[in-house]
């Protein structure tokens, strides 16, 4: 008797391995936190379409919007740990636990499977500031302390995040305005109610080509292609190691089977050896960036020392 039950266990064992070899046998869901249409809804269908050109199966983007991305990771969170539900988890995945009260999740909730992509930001100002260069605009805050404006997208918002790191780490004395959304925060820079902002490069190439605000930086590491005449941050304002971009990385609730994971991986391996997708990412302003688990792991825990430390000093709260 013994024996038997040994023998169904084992029966159960491998049925189980060999259903998960499998994997996937039907359509995945990838949940974004942000409602359809925007940056992230994008980088998320790009991936998910590349993704099930892997995989063999739909993999289907749902969007559950609300409380800075914090709906969708405690829905994710709780879905079973089987592959079937994956995540195109935000840079705010790991500094909601800074902005908000509480959160019901930990970032050990989570299997961190590789990265996704990431959108640099343009520091630009309005045209009748009359500033062309970094020197400039710091020259022009120092000035008027207290009196220009930083627009962003809301409070606790990446470039509102971002705003506070670039003032705090020049000693800079200038107002932030928050809207809702980054369009009304355009439409007032380029109105001249506003006199600056940190914006994604895909909205503000547009409105620089076009002459209707000046470019003064970049906010990642490298010059972009994009906009090859403005500097980095680092270099223009003499902040060595200065880079912030929001960013994204796939994820899926903790606990994923190894063969799972190891599929998945194989996939991902594929999709960052994939100059097709390195190109239509590039044309939408991001930059691919499927790097492996343990570098996003290490880069969460470094957004948080950055910005969980300025959020705390500052005391910005998205509540």
């Amino acid at each position: 008797m013994k024996r038997l039950a040994l023998l169904f266990a084992s029966a159960i064992a491998l049925s189980a391995t060999a259903a998960r070899a499998d994997y996937p046998e039907k359509p995945i869901t990838m949940i974004v936190g942000y409602a359809a249409g925007g940056t992230s809804d994008t980088a998320a269908r790009v991936t998910a379409d590349a993704l099930s050109k892997q995989l063999g199966q739909p993999v289907v983007v749902e969007n559950k919007p609300g409380a800075a991305t914090t709906i969708a990771s405690n829905y994710v969170r709780e879905q079973p740990a089987d592959g079937y539900t994956l995540y195109a988890a935000a840079v705010s995945l790991a500094l909601n636990g800074y902005l908000q009260p509480s959160v019901a999740y930990e970032m050990s909730d989570f299997d961190y499977l590789s990265g996704m992509a990431d959108v640099p930001f343009v520091l630009h100002v309005n045209n009748d500031l009359g500033v062309s260069n970094m020197a400039g605009l710091i020259q022009a805050i120092k000035d008027r302390p207290g009196e220009l404006a930083i627009g962003t997208s809301g409070a606790g918002a990446i470039n509102h995040l971002i705003a506070e790191y670039w003032k705090d780490a020049l000693g800079l004395d200038a107002i932030i305005i928050h809207y809702q959304g980054d369009a009304p925060a355009r439409q007032d820079l380029m109105a001249g109610n506003i006199q600056m902002s940190f914006t994604a490069v895909t909205a503000a190439a547009p409105l620089i080509e076009a002459g209707k605000t000046t470019g003064i930086a970049v906010t990642s590491a490298d010059r972009l292609e994009e906009l090859p005449d403005l500097p980095t941050v680092a270099e223009a304002a003499g902040l060595d190691g200065f880079s912030a971009t929001y960013w994204m990385a796939l994820a899926a609730p903790a606990g994923l089977p190894e063969d799972v994971k190891a599929r998945l991986g194989e996939a991902v391996d594929a999709m960052a050896a994939d100059d097709a997708l390195t190109a239509e990412m590039k044309k939408l302003g991001m930059v691919k960036t499927m790097v492996p688990a343990a570098d996003i792991k290490a880069r969460f825990e470094k957004e948080q020392g950055v910005y969980g430390k300025l959020i705390e000093e500052v005391g910005i709260t998205t509540q």
